[in-house]
């Protein structure tokens, strides 16, 4: 019987060893693939909590407060992020002379 490299929709080609071993090789790549994700996704929370902390202090736009506030959260989006540019001094609190 030829080996053949294993796709998913191919286990049942494999000897039932093989079928086992392959199993559980696609398990731990896909809880790894979902770890990765999960500490990608709680490392960029934090860097919006990070943003909303410095666009506070700068003075920055209520709309761009508000969706990193709610991304650092793990909430819904309340402005749509194509909206947020273009951004003018006279809208920060604080500008630079």
């Amino acid at each position: 019987m030829k080996r053949r490299k294993v796709i998913a929709g191919e286990l049942r080609e494999l000897p039932k060893v093989g079928r086992k071993r392959t199993r559980q090789r696609l398990k731990r790549a896909s809880s790894k693939a979902e770890r990765q994700l999960a500490r990608r996704v709680t490392e960029l929370q934090r860097l919006c909590g990070a943003a909303y902390q410095m666009a506070g202090i700068v003075g920055a736009p209520v709309r761009f407060l508000d969706n990193l506030s709610a991304a650092s959260a793990g909430r819904r989006l309340p402005h749509r992020v194509d909206g947020l540019l273009p951004v003018y001094d006279y809208e920060f609190e604080f500008t630079l002379e």
